[in-house]
């Protein structure tokens, strides 16, 4: 199990309206506080405090916040690539899940000699328990290409050296990724990097300009401008209202 993000009960500040936007990790919200709605196939769902949501990987999604939203979030990557049978789930989030989920942020976070991999068998014992009976499994090849793209966000990873590196023609490796994670190569480094600033920018005191350093770009303009196309809000306004 390979953990691409892990927040726990942060607060988002409305009005805020998410870009639609597919990935290829799963992607798991747990509503605490508030109501959010999300948006899958074009129409909005209400989703309620005790809820929890689950997107497959390469599904277009967005949320809207109206009001004020606690929740928690995990974005991860199992062993071996499963997609939902309905593209997502919205469960109730039972006590006996909440107590499993509870484990895994408190393993993740305790910076403690094997932390990681007892979070890692948390989330396991969650994923075989309350998704892997609905799922299908998906391209296992392009999972790998993924991974490697999400661990090296910060470098230049243009398509003809990603295809090149594993083997495949450049437009063969182009729509094949396309159709696994909603996007092209070059389009999955630009939402790594972006996702990998949002958790960065969590912390108040990091310049922009380090979080531009930190996840590839040059300068700050070149990483305002992909943040905003990408999100639809500046890192400024989106910092100031995450908290």
């Amino acid at each position: 199990m390979q953990f691409i993000r892990c927040d726990h009960r942060y607060t988002h500040k409305p009005p805020i309206h998410t870009e639609r936007h597919a990935h290829a990790f799963w992607q798991l919200d747990v509503i605490h506080r508030g109501m959010a709605h999300l948006d899958i196939g074009g129409s909005y769902r209400r989703v309620d405090a005790g809820s929890a949501v689950i997107v497959a990987p390469s599904i277009p999604h967005r949320y809207r916040f109206d009001t004020r939203v606690t929740m928690s979030a995990l974005k991860f990557i199992p062993e071996c690539r499963y997609t939902l049978e309905n593209n997502f789930a919205l469960l109730h989030a039972t006590p006996a899940m909440l107590h499993i989920l509870s484990a895994v942020f408190a393993e993740y976070t305790a910076e403690q000699p094997f932390s990681d991999t007892l979070a890692a068998h948390y989330l396991d014992i969650f994923f075989c328990k309350y998704i892997v009976p609905h799922t299908k499994e998906q391209d296992v090849a392009m999972g790998r290409i993924a991974a490697f793209i999400e661990k090296n966000h910060a470098r230049a990873l243009p398509d003809s050296m990603l295809a090149a590196h594993h083997g495949l023609s450049l437009n063969y490796f182009i729509q094949r990724f396309k159709r696994f994670a909603g996007m092209t190569p070059s389009a999955y480094v630009r939402h790594c990097r972006i996702e990998h600033a949002k958790r960065i920018m969590r912390s108040p005191d990091v310049p922009l300009s380090s979080v531009a350093e930190t996840i590839g770009y040059t300068d700050q303009f070149t990483f305002s401008k992909a943040f905003k196309r990408i999100t639809g809000f500046s890192p400024r306004l989106y910092r100031e209202s995450s908290f």
